[in-house]
């Protein structure tokens, strides 16, 4: 009874590193997902306010690009 649990308990512990380091990759997909998610949604915002740049006759140029227009 006793050497089923030992080889249990060593199993165990020579499975922890493989078991930590699934955890850590599955750690850093969810990271990169999130960091995917926020690009999208700051193109999202971008999109947004050049429309309403567009509709409001401003440009997106710089402003010394603007101030050359103007001349």
């Amino acid at each position: 009874m006793y050497e089923v649990a030992w080889h249990a308990l060593a199993a165990a512990i020579a499975l922890a590193p493989v078991i930590a380091a699934l955890l850590a990759l599955r750690w850093l997909m969810d990271l990169r997902s999130q960091g995917k998610e926020q690009i999208r949604l700051i193109e999202e915002q971008n999109e947004l306010l050049r429309s309403l740049a567009g509709a409001c006759g401003s440009t997106t140029g710089s402003e010394d690009e603007r101030h050359q227009n103007h001349r």
